[in-house]
């Protein structure tokens, strides 16, 4: 079987998170990465009231 590619860094996803469709994939780096973005930017401290459905 052929690990899914991030759909960010197009790297071998074999630790990451698959969407909801499976067809989109991140992996942990790329998870780590936006966390590093989202808590130098502040935007991590004021997470929205409600997520809206897909």
């Amino acid at each position: 079987m052929v690990a899914p590619t991030c759909s960010f860094c197009g790297r071998d996803n074999r630790r990451g998170v698959a969407g909801p469709t499976l067809a989109v994939y991140i992996c942990a780096d790329c998870v780590a990465l936006a966390r590093q973005i989202l808590d130098a930017s502040g935007e991590a401290d004021d997470p929205p009231d409600a997520i809206p459905d897909a």
